[in-house]
């Protein structure tokens, strides 16, 4: 799967304004309105997902592969949570439910988008 990445055009902004989660977090954006919905959060964050931690192909993520080498709280916690099946293997469907879960959780004014005050801390690149 390959994410489709638009540059992020720049808007002048008040100096009050907080950035957008399309300025701290470039591509997740990908119609380019300058906002993070659920779809392009969650479409954008399994597939990243799938692309560096599904090392076998096998389009599942395994327990070894979703926990990876930091299996911290998010991740040990989503497994337990949303591996549905309790096969040990997280399924896109399963992925989706994971992100869908963070979204709702991190849109605080529950507006359907994520600004910058919003945004996750390893997700921001300034």
């Amino acid at each position: 799967m390959s994410l489709l990445r638009l540059p992020v055009l720049s808007t002048s902004l008040c100096l009050s304004a907080a950035p957008s989660f399309a300025e701290l977090a470039p591509g997740l954006d990908t119609d380019g309105d300058g906002k993070i919905s659920a779809d392009e959060f969650i479409v954008s964050m399994g597939e990243r997902d799938l692309q560096q931690r599904d090392g076998d192909g096998n389009g599942v993520l395994s327990t070894a592969e979703w926990l990876g080498s930091e299996a911290g709280d998010f991740r040990r916690v989503s497994l337990e949570r949303f591996n549905e099946d309790g096969d040990d293997e997280m399924s896109i469907p399963e992925i989706v439910n994971v992100y869908d879960w963070t979204f709702s959780n991190r849109d605080a004014d529950k507006d359907g988008v994520l600004t910058g005050a919003e945004v996750p801390g390893h997700l921001k690149t300034r």
